[in-house]
């Protein structure tokens, strides 16, 4: 199934991303484990609703862009568009300019979404976008 966002919600989350473009390159650095299980810890704090949880990894202009109210209404569109979440699916890495990207395959009921989580150099959370899997 096709999931389609409104633009606000797909606006809000890419401008939280490393940088303004969307095509990445991978590189030579591995992306840490950790750094997997935490996106995917992120992602089952989100169906879980514990957004406050999900908002303590974030760095400090993460936390600031999407505190936890923002974020459970992010979580609250995308789950009124892609039906329940169930479980999550395949991982991801790449790098961005030096910076670990990790992407979780989400599934819902209605539909398949990638959970895309960028760390900064300390590894917090700095962006965080959810976009269509094709």
């Amino acid at each position: 199934m096709h999931i389609r966002f409104n633009t606000a919600s797909v606006l809000l989350c890419s401008s939280l991303l490393l940088g303004t473009s969307l095509a990445f390159a991978a590189n030579d650095k591995p992306t840490p484990n950790g750094q997997v299980q935490q996106a995917q810890i992120l992602v089952t704090q989100l169906s879980k609703g514990n957004f406050a949880a999900a908002e303590a990894d974030f760095n400090d202009k993460m936390k600031q862009a999407l505190p936890a109210a923002k974020l459970k209404a992010v979580w609250v569109q995308i789950t009124g568009q892609a039906g329940a979440f169930q479980k999550t699916g395949e991982t991801k890495t790449l790098n961005y300019q030096g910076n670990p990207i990790v992407l979780v395959k989400t599934v819902f009921k209605d539909g398949e979404l990638w959970t895309q989580v960028a760390f900064d150099k300390t590894g917090k959370i700095a962006g965080l976008y959810f976009k269509p899997a094709s």
